[in-house]
């Protein structure tokens, strides 16, 4: 998308997390710039929408790859780790798009 013109923003939990990437893609993280951000509630979102407007212009299109789970049996599953579960992969994708 980047050579086609687009500004690419690209979000992670931490630089770590774009290493990560990095390594397992095999190439550099093709975005326009990259912000470090956690997105587990309403606020988180907006602050993070709001600094990628700022760098670089209102949103055409947004691709969330965001995900949490814990590997364990579902009767292992914490309250609080359900809450995250829910916060990461329902919510955060409904306030990040309105």
């Amino acid at each position: 998308m980047r050579r086609e013109g687009w500004r690419v923003a690209a979000c992670a939990t931490s630089e770590a997390s774009f290493a990560y990437a990095e390594r397992n893609l095999g190439e550099p993280i093709a975005a326009t710039a990259t912000f470090v951000a956690e997105i587990f509630d309403r606020q988180s979102c907006r602050e993070l929408i709001q600094t990628v407007e700022d760098q670089l212009g209102p949103l055409s299109l947004l691709v969330n790859n965001a995900a949490t789970n814990d590997r364990v049996p579902l009767e292992q599953v914490t309250e609080a780790s359900a809450q995250k579960i829910i916060a990461v992969n329902f919510l955060a994708p409904l306030w990040l798009t309105i």
